[in-house]
């Protein structure tokens, strides 16, 4: 056989294999949007899921299951914890009548249920919420959204990236149940259905508003949206008729004619810290904190406020107007947490169904580009993937603790029967009941900032025999080591210190 019929034949055989690596060259798998969404999504729900294990206690937990903890046993909201701030005002021992009454309401009838106070219970009322909220956001847009499969995924991804949500999807708060109930206000304005549509989104706002007195926003929304878009006057009525099932929220400061301190005590509340409430925030007045708290304040806020702002610029430049229905009800919804709201830490919760959709929407029109538009959509997705595992791995797991262990020894460390200051986190709880417990929260309200080095006098004054506080707490105050004396460390968070007053 010659030399080129030998090569000829080495050719026929090598062909089909360079053939066969050209195809499945060509045929090899590229990870898609959907497919890398999907991984991301596993990825966080994986996260969450890891979370909701031993999550630390908030201080809401202890304050508002105090509450639901009183409601319980004695039908009343009266505090403990919070009795030398009330009694300051001349009102220590009355029942308090500013609170969030459906959500408190809804914890105390769980406890009552169950027949014990647990935490983790109460925490399970937000988490219901919560998955509500996803499930019918989800199902409301799952045809509604450009490239559906990946719209719904980036909406879903969202729904479990967002630093603010993890933190308060377990915590005994009431935002997320107000949100859920504030976006099926919205769905039914939208929808458009006659009488019955007006009449239900309004009352799904009264119902926002017994859960949380801020939800007024969402009436005030409703009101405004309905003037603007609908034109009808009737339907603002019928709105407004289906709003006033709120006026339960009102229903013990009835019972008791207590009126004068039902106001008196809006004013002096903890949570606004006798900052003026009723005077900064009825009249239209827009402050830098307000918008600094709702889009700027840290790192969760920006999470979400990015994407949001880059998204109405997209929507802007394009002229895009498939989604104006959320476009107009979020910027009203804004307006209204300016004029009627004060600045809660976690009130921009409310404008998340609706800012997550038009994100969710323009992320996936960009995703379907082949311009930079594309490659913006991925550093967003990228980095909001990035700031919730920071989220869980820095606020979440690093501050988690075994809260029991942490009730055990405090037991074993304080006599029975002592006065004790402790964190409002621990301070409320059913092993702790053999003490006369107030709250750090009380030494926060009642000394000013600038004289916080007069906490030892405080503690003094008060009588009280022991201080559970963190690590830094001598250092931060410039505290006497002989007056607080170190006694026990409880891992990772805590020190128990015994007050020595000085003779």
């Amino acid at each position: 056989m010659s030399y080129e019929a030998i090569k000829a034949f080495i050719i026929l055989l090598y062909l089909p294999i360079q053939k066969q690596r050209a195809v499945s060259k060509t045929k090899r798998p590229t990870l898609n949007s959907e497919t890398a969404l999907k991984i991301l999504i596993y990825l966080l729900a994986i996260f969450f899921l890891w979370s909701l294990y031993h999550r630390f206690i908030y201080a809401d937990d202890g304050w508002l299951g105090e509450q639901a903890h009183a409601m319980a046993n004695c039908g009343r909201v009266k505090t403990r914890l919070f009795e030398l701030y009330y009694q300051q005002f001349g009102m220590g021992g009355t029942p308090i009548y500013v609170y969030h009454k459906l959500f408190i309401w809804l914890g105390g009838l769980l406890i009552y249920l169950i027949g014990h106070f647990n935490p983790y219970l109460l925490k399970s009322i937000s988490l219901a919420a919560y998955i509500a909220l996803i499930g019918i956001v989800l199902y409301d847009y799952r045809n509604r959204l450009p490239h559906k499969h990946t719209s719904i995924l980036i909406l879903l991804f969202y729904f479990l990236a967002l630093p603010n949500l993890i933190y308060i999807s377990f915590t005994y708060r009431p935002e997320i149940a107000v949100a859920l109930f504030g976006y099926l206000s919205f769905r039914h304005l939208k929808v458009q259905r006659g009488k019955k549509s007006f009449l239900l989104a309004g009352l799904f706002a009264g119902i926002a508003v017994l859960f949380h007195l801020n939800a007024l926003v969402f009436i005030l929304a409703g009101v405004i949206y309905i003037a603007l878009y609908h034109k009808n006057f009737r339907s603002v009525l019928l709105f407004g008729l289906g709003a006033s099932i709120c006026l339960f929220y009102f229903v013990d400061v009835v019972y008791d004619h207590a009126y004068l301190s039902w106001w008196e005590r809006l004013n002096i509340h903890p949570a606004t810290v006798n900052s003026g409430y009723i005077r900064n925030s009825l009249p239209f007045h827009i402050t830098w904190r307000k918008l600094n708290t709702l889009f700027f304040r840290s790192s969760r806020e920006l999470a979400y406020s990015i994407p949001l702002i880059l998204t109405l610029y997209f929507l802007v430049r394009h002229n895009i107007t498939a989604v104006k229905a959320e476009v107009r009800y979020l910027a009203i919804l804004i307006f209204a947490l300016f004029f009627l709201s004060k600045s809660g830490l976690f009130y921009n919760i409310y404008l998340y169904p609706y800012a997550l959709v038009l994100i969710a929407y323009a992320i996936s029109i960009a995703l379907s580009r082949k311009d930079y538009t594309h490659y913006i959509a991925i550093l967003v997705l990228g980095c909001s993937f990035s700031m919730a595992i920071y989220q869980c791995t820095y606020f979440i797991f690093k501050k988690n603790t075994d809260i029991y262990r942490v009730y055990k020894m405090v037991n074993q460390t304080i006599p029975k029967g002592s006065r004790v200051l402790a964190p409002t986190s621990i301070a409320f709880n059913p092993r702790l009941t053999d003490y006369d417990v107030a709250s750090t929260f009380n030494a926060a309200l009642m000394i000013r900032p600038a004289d916080r080095k007069w906490i030892n006098a405080f503690c003094i004054q008060n009588h009280f025999d022991y201080v559970v506080a963190d690590k830094n707490f001598l250092e931060k105050f410039k505290l006497n080591p002989h007056i607080f004396k170190p006694l026990l460390s409880i891992p990772k968070t805590y020190w128990v210190y015994k007050v020595t007053p000085p003779e």
